[in-house]
């Protein structure tokens, strides 16, 4: 292994790094006020009317209605991700029943997975309080807060890759058995919620890591032969039995287009945000904490290096940050994964920094003060992010030109009434009244024949008699319209 300079780890740093971190009475309460607050952010936040969430919703519609467990369907399509958030959110259902809430509610679960991971790995690496200032920090971002009370399985998914990789550090500096398991299980479950990325991301980060540390040979020493195997049954047992239902569709829509074509710009991802956007997103979503990667980079100038676990933060979001940056298509949360090592980077700062105040101030306990302000501080930012995500959204929706014409239609459509779509109907409008109205939508052109409403974009050409027209949305980009044929001959 190289030698660094360790200008971070303190005597009980030092303890701290040879055990697991406790639940002590802080922890427990600071865990949940987060929890609770995320519970009422998704609770409250106003119903689902957005398409990235009702895609998701179809899906989990289709389970619970239809029993389709292992392949369900949206509007009898095939589903864009994998199963595990679908399960989760169906299981919730079934004991809760089917609601926005419980739609959402597995994104609330990954969430407090996100910030226990990134408590868990903090304490182990420094200390409990340097941890739970690393949750607070992480608690501090609107993203946070936004992916962790919708449903899309995005917060699920970096949760448990900060899972994966918390598992393995603390297996690699420990050696236990069970942080081990851990990290498989958790890399397992990481390719249910969003495919191969979840073995990639944890695997390329390690391999980093453990090419900067000189002790590759510690790859052959986490292989294990039985966790292998556990996880090649999960992932591939589910792929398999999907793929014997939906054939070469189902490994199209899923491992090409999503993943293949999604990373090297193929198909509909050829034209996509430049380069620079990863960067700029990964500084304004977590300023002011991603000042500390600037401060880090130049520390590494001068000639400072960081200790072991330093350089695994490092490593941690230098490489998910690189492998986005490379990819062709881009999101902004597409960097969550790397989020926690970013709050724990800054918390480390934040420590050092109230340490030294410490040294330097002679009254009695002098670091109590600024520690409690410093906790005060962050907890109101927590507070104020929390409470401000499902006030946004409902600001967001009341000025939604098309979730007033989903208000306007919703109520004139009958339960049992044959409903149809133009083909050019937007396919993100479709989805939202396909989940909020719990039925499939087919699309066909406009017929005069029979008794039905049909959903279009703008006056069709074939005019139907009688018919009753009705414009809701004034969109200056389009006009959507509900039409209602009625016994109507050409």
């Amino acid at each position: 292994m190289i030698n660094v300079t360790d200008y971070h780890v303190t005597a009980a740093e030092n303890l701290s790094a040879v055990r697991t971190p406790t639940i002590n009475r802080l922890t427990a309460a600071t865990f949940f006020t987060i929890i609770a607050l995320l519970i009422i952010a998704a609770y409250f936040s106003p119903h689902i009317w957005h398409h990235g969430e009702a895609r998701e919703g179809l899906v989990i519609q289709d389970i619970v209605n239809n029993h389709r467990w292992v392949l369900p369907l949206r509007n009898g399509e095939l589903p864009s991700k994998p199963i595990l958030y679908h399960w989760m959110a169906a299981s919730f259902a079934l004991l809760l029943g089917l609601s926005d809430f419980t739609v959402r509610l597995p994104s609330v679960v990954g969430a407090a997975l996100f910030v226990w991971g990134t408590y868990s790995i903090t304490a182990f690496g420094t200390n409990r309080r340097t941890g739970l200032l690393a949750a607070g920090i992480l608690a501090s971002t609107f993203e946070f807060w936004d992916s962790g009370t919708e449903a899309r399985v995005d917060m699920l998914f970096a949760s448990l890759i900060a899972a994966a990789l918390a598992g393995w550090y603390i297996w690699y500096r420990s050696g236990r058995e069970v942080a081990r398991a851990a990290a498989y299980l958790a890399i397992a479950l990481a390719v249910l919620a969003k495919g191969p990325a979840g073995a990639i991301l944890p695997g390329l980060v390690i391999f980093c890591f453990l090419f900067l540390q000189q002790d590759l040979p510690s790859l052959l020493k986490f292989f294990s032969w039985p966790w292998v195997v556990l996880v090649l049954t999960i992932d591939f047992g589910w792929y398999l039995a999907a793929f014997q239902r939906g054939g070469t569709a189902f490994w199209h829509k899923q491992i090409v287009y999503e993943n293949v074509d999604r990373f090297f710009g193929a198909a509909e991802f050829q034209t996509q945000k430049n380069a620079a956007s990863q960067a700029v997103w990964l500084v304004t979503r977590l300023f002011p904490w991603s000042l500390v990667l600037l401060w880090t980079v130049i520390r590494w100038i001068r000639g400072q290096r960081q200790d072991s676990f330093g350089l695994f933060l490092q490593a941690w979001w230098l490489t998910i940050f690189a492998f986005f940056f490379c990819a062709a298509g881009r999101r902004a949360i597409y960097l969550l994964p790397l989020y926690p090592a970013v709050a724990a980077l800054a918390a480390r700062e934040c420590a050092a920094f109230l340490e030294a105040r410490q040294k330097a101030l002679a009254q009695p306990r002098p670091w109590l003060k600024a520690w409690v302000t410093a906790a005060v501080v962050i907890g109101m930012i927590d507070l104020s992010i929390g409470a401000a995500i499902p006030i946004g959204r409902t600001v967001q929706e009341d000025s939604s030109d098309q979730e007033e014409f989903f208000e306007e239609v919703i109520p004139k459509i009958p339960g049992t009434a044959a409903l149809y779509a133009a083909p050019d109907f937007p396919e993100t409008a479709l989805k939202v009244l396909d989940y909020r109205l719990k039925r499939d939508i087919q699309l066909q052109p406009l017929k005069c024949q029979g008794e039905y409403y049909y959903l279009t974009s703008g006056m069709p050409g074939n005019f139907c008699s009688p018919k009753i027209p009705t414009t809701v949305s004034r969109s200056h980009k389009q006009t959507l319209l509900l039409l209602h044929v009625s016994n109507a001959t050409e």
